[in-house]
């Protein structure tokens, strides 16, 4: 996947960052088109993976004190709902940053 896109929609999406519902919609359009891109059930699951285990790896560290947020958005644990979506998107980056360091 080309990823030349990239840096504009981070740079537009920080422009939403204090704005979390626009934030959030942005990440949420990107993250169809990334899926939506490659059409296999590996990039699924490993965005799901990504999804869950970067927040369950959020929420240990967030709870042992390493840093705060200011939210309380997903059901009390003190991060931003946009969070899991994130980690699903930095999932799918590392895997094509492997496969193209690799060939």
């Amino acid at each position: 996947m080309k990823y030349r896109y990239i840096v504009p929609v981070v740079l537009l999406s920080s422009l939403f960052l204090r704005e979390e519902r626009i934030f959030l919609f942005i990440i949420l359009i990107f993250t169809s088109f990334m899926l939506l891109y490659k059409k296999r059930k590996e990039y699924i699951y490993l965005y799901f993976f990504g999804f869950f285990m970067g927040s369950l790896i959020e929420y240990i560290f967030i709870t042992f004190g390493a840093w705060t947020y200011n939210l309380q958005d997903i059901f009390y644990l003190n991060f931003g709902f946009y969070l899991p979506f994130l980690w699903g998107i930095t999932a799918l980056c590392f895997i094509e940053f492997y496969k193209k360091i690799t060939n």
